[in-house]
């Protein structure tokens, strides 16, 4: 199995019942050669062939919409040195779908289809197969979005990120396209600095 595997990639593989498959997990687990990504995943780490958690692929394995947004977007372009210590990625929330299995060290935050349409041509190749998100594009989206599910408000003004390439003219623009697909922040959150 690879470094990240699923319960269907095991099933398929090994062409034995779903039961048996979850007694082999829980074995595996107990002896220290496998580990659940989240609680009800579906998703598992394989330390046989390598020790190391590999959270992106686990979160693109799960989240098939996930795409690498805020702190952690900011992490990966260099626009921050900052790490934080959970990934954060979007999930494409919709009717099918109306919520996320738990990846453990990642948080999901639901985005809808009008979100993933303004940003497409501004996401880039990242960490274990996952995309990112540009970081003033990022930017944008953490000042309409951001106070909920641990992504820190960056309000205007907030530039005081390490990467210089990144000014308020791309942000704005950014801001402009987010607000073209009716995206922006509610009145409420506006009016309430709380909130913010």
């Amino acid at each position: 199995m690879p470094d990240v595997f699923s319960i269907d990639q095991l099933q398929k593989a090994t062409q034995v019942s779903r039961h048996a498959i979850r007694m082999m997990l829980a074995r595996a687990h107990a002896d220290g050669l496998v580990a659940p990504a989240g609680p009800r995943s579906g998703i598992y780490y394989n330390f046989v062939r390598n020790p190391e958690r590999r959270i992106e692929e686990a979160a693109r394995m799960a989240i098939p919409s996930a795409v690498l947004i805020g702190p952690s977007a900011l992490h990966w372009h260099h626009a921050t040195s900052q790490r934080s210590h959970l990934l954060t990625v979007s999930w494409l929330k919709n009717r099918r779908q109306p919520y996320m299995p738990a990846i453990h060290d990642v948080i999901a935050v639901a985005r809808s289809i009008e979100w993933y349409r303004s940003i497409a041509g501004h996401i880039a190749p990242g960490p274990g197969g996952l995309p990112v998100l540009d970081p003033a594009f990022a930017i944008a989206d953490m000042r309409l979005n951001g106070g909920g599910d641990d992504i820190p408000v960056l309000e205007e003004g907030d530039l005081d990120l390490d990467d210089a390439d990144i000014d308020e003219g791309d942000v704005s623009e950014a801001l402009a396209v987010f607000r073209d697909h009716g995206i922006e922040r509610s009145k409420e959150e506006a009016d309430n600095p709380v909130l913010r």
